[in-house]
């Protein structure tokens, strides 16, 4: 049975803003929505809030999540596991915190500034990102991307950034006009052939993939951004629009 957005916000103690927020960023969006507009979630995703949620509480940055959860490969029973370690590590820390408190309060404790070490917990997490890293590096998608650009030479590379330069400049003259628009698919079909030729297979699902990218990595935001104010998110939207078709 499908919830509405005031539901799952009472459900799973989330604001309604936040749950605004996340569906503006691609982090959750909604399974559906009514004729009147409103957000209706499903059983997936309130799966994907409770992760959202997990990694929140172990301190990963929103961007950091999306990229986690969108990953190829990623395993929720693995990340329920990978959670459980790293919240019994806060756990241990706490639990020294508040023993450390209480020596204080009743003036028994020494001088102890080990107990404030988080470094435990920093490793692992940093750990998890390279296990993450490494399953994205088994997809075939990356063994493609590997494959061709392996022998590019810096000559390439620049001839690359150049034509990337160039579809986000003719990208930015195209902003007035709406994501439906011909013209303005008929260059996200050139868009899509150009990383088809030049790194790798660009099916539908890909481009969904880097069009969230586009809005969720800061590298990529300000590539393209620096062509125009809010292209990423336009271009993030005109794919949206093209794969959902």
């Amino acid at each position: 049975m499908k919830q509405t957005i005031k539901e799952v916000s009472k459900a799973c103690n989330v604001s309604v803003r936040t749950l605004h927020h996340y569906d503006q960023i691609g982090l959750l969006s909604p399974s559906e929505r009514t004729d009147a507009g409103y957000r209706l979630y499903g059983e997936a995703e309130l799966i994907r809030l409770q992760q959202i949620l997990f990694f929140r509480e172990l301190d990963f940055s929103l961007k950091e999540i999306k990229i986690l959860l969108d990953l190829p490969g990623f395993n929720l029973l693995e990340a329920l596991r990978k959670h459980r370690s790293l919240l019994l590590l806060k756990k241990e820390r706490i639990t020294r915190l508040i023993s450390l408190t209480n020596q204080i309060l009743e003036g028994e404790a020494q001088m102890d500034f080990k107990i404030f070490d988080n470094q435990e917990i920093s490793t692992m997490k940093d750990q998890y990102r390279k296990e993450v890293e490494q399953r994205w590096k088994d997809t075939s998608t990356y063994k493609k991307y590997h494959e061709r650009t392996r022998t590019y030479t810096k000559e390439v590379w620049k001839e690359i950034e150049r034509k990337m330069q160039n579809f986000f400049q003719e990208l930015n003259c195209l902003k007035p006009r709406t994501p439906d628009d011909p013209v303005v698919q008929e260059w996200l079909e050139k868009y899509r052939s150009f990383i088809d030729e030049y790194f790798y297979p660009c099916s539908k699902d890909t481009l969904i993939q880097l069009s969230e990218l586009y809005i969720s990595d800061e590298r990529f935001q300000q590539f393209i951004d620096r062509e125009g104010d809010g292209l990423s998110k336009y271009l993030h939207q005109i794919i949206t629009f093209a794969c959902t078709q």
